[in-house]
């Protein structure tokens, strides 16, 4: 009975054991890629997606210094690489954008007029709540009367 539960236990280990990434040969897996491996692929599938070389991406990783071309957060930041910003109409490859900024566009459809309206919204805003804080009463620190 032992040399049962022995022998299920080494299948087991065998078929858990980690083996090597079969594209870099030195992270431990459990699949045949590992995790920065599977990434650095899907990457790459995403830019021939967009008809993009890794040489282009390379070049303009290096023009904008490895950072966000709008809020210049540096790549060493990020969780995630740096996406490729592409004009949905024409395709054409723009530069390159963190998640957060990549996604703000996209969320006002690539449209400057939207852009500019969301930022004439903002100083509005900012004005009205600087106007209101000048306005307000002072508020005793401290518990301690004035």
């Amino acid at each position: 009975m032992s040399d049962r539960n022995a022998a299920q236990r080494a299948s087991y280990r065998k078929r858990r054991a980690k083996q090597l990434c079969a594209r870099c040969g030195t992270h431990a897996t459990r699949t045949a890629y590992c995790k920065p491996c599977r990434a650095l692929m899907a990457g790459r599938v995403r830019l021939k997606q967009l008809g993009i070389t890794e040489a282009q991406y390379a070049a303009k990783l290096l023009q904008q210094g490895a950072r966000c071309a709008i809020c210049r957060t540096h790549q060493a930041k990020l969780r995630k690489a740096l996406h490729a910003d592409h004009d949905h109409r024409s395709g054409v490859f723009r530069g390159l954008l963190c998640h957060r900024c990549n996604t703000g566009l996209g969320m006002f459809l690539d449209q400057p007029r939207r852009l500019l309206d969301a930022v004439e919204y903002l100083l509005v805003c900012l004005r009205a709540d600087d106007a209101a804080s000048k306005r307000a009463p002072e508020v005793a620190r401290d518990g301690a009367d004035s």
